[in-house]
């Protein structure tokens, strides 16, 4: 079944991007998993340790609470590290340039932008979750794409707020702990905003062709991330990529490599972190766990 690669990157890869109410976010997995693992794993070094642990960014209520063993980890850690700090979102500076990035300037607008199978199939998919397309017509198409994406999760009952990484950033703060991001907000919305009009239509028109199987997706995602099964978890987050070879190298790749130096860093201090990023980050042959492995470290699937 195809997937669309936004609804996979918003829900287990990456990108946490502020638009009004909204917040946002792998290779072919090779690590499988029995049903008592965790999307988490312990890595170390000749002097220290290092936890990482796959997020699923928007979840429920009941997915909690959380398994002890991924609670005993973060409880042993010195430091969490996100994708980005999030109180960076709240900068002035930020939200001018989120606000800059998602929307057109006077004179252009979504219905003039976009090819007009990709426009017909967002008004109609707009009018089905009870929402007026007019009402964004100033959006640019990934923005619209993430809103309308977030909307129709929150109709489901996810949301943000009970994401893994936002769970842990809210008890980082609670024990005093420190906090650090492996990247800036400015670059995470520079991801989005720089894709082309091309890019933009495409990655809209697949969204919204597979809007129909997202509950189903979302399904298969929780179930495979609760069970700590790596390789089905992998091959769901990732499939949709294949038609956007360029979008994977920028927003999976290119960062794993980046995060896999940062991390190293950190196996070389004297404290414990806890790392914890969108779970398709961490997996497959490009993906950080691996990049870690062939590095020599003992890494181990809790």
């Amino acid at each position: 079944m195809r997937k669309s690669c936004l609804q996979k990157y918003l829900l287990g890869l990456s990108v946490r991007v502020v638009l009004f109410v909204l917040v946002l976010s792998g290779l072919q997995a090779g690590y499988a998993a029995a049903a008592d693992k965790h999307i988490l794993w312990k890595v170390d070094s000749e002097v220290n340790t290092v936890y990482i642990l796959g997020s699923i960014h928007l979840m429920k209520p009941e997915n909690y609470p959380l398994s002890a063993v991924i609670e005993d980890a973060f409880n042993k850690s010195d430091t969490l590290v996100l994708e980005v700090h999030m109180d960076s979102f709240n900068s002035p500076e930020v939200q001018r340039m989120m606000l800059g990035s998602s929307f057109y300037p006077e004179g252009m607008s979504l219905h003039k932008n976009l090819k007009e199978e990709t426009y017909d199939l967002a008004k109609a998919e707009a009018s089905e979750m009870g929402l007026n397309i007019d009402n964004f017509d100033r959006f640019k198409p990934w923005a619209f794409a993430v809103s309308l994406l977030t909307l129709k999760l929150q109709q489901m009952g996810f949301d943000q707020q009970y994401g893994i990484d936002n769970h842990f950033f809210r008890k980082a703060k609670e024990a005093g702990k420190d906090v650090i991001g492996l990247e800036t907000a400015e670059f995470q919305v520079s991801l989005f905003a720089d894709m082309s009009d091309e890019e933009q239509d495409r990655m809209l028109h697949q969204m919204l062709n597979d809007m129909n199987v997202l509950e189903e997706d979302m399904a298969e995602i929780v179930n495979f991330w609760e069970v700590g099964d790596a390789e089905n978890l992998g091959t769901v987050l990732l499939e949709s990529f294949e038609a956007f070879p360029k979008l994977l190298d920028k927003m999976i790749i290119a960062r794993n490599n980046k995060w896999f130096g940062q991390i190293e860093n950190y196996l070389s201090q004297d404290k414990t972190f806890i790392v914890v990023v969108g779970a398709g980050h961490l997996l497959g042959p490009e993906g950080v766990i691996n990049l870690l492995e062939q590095k020599g470290y003992k890494i181990s699937q809790l």
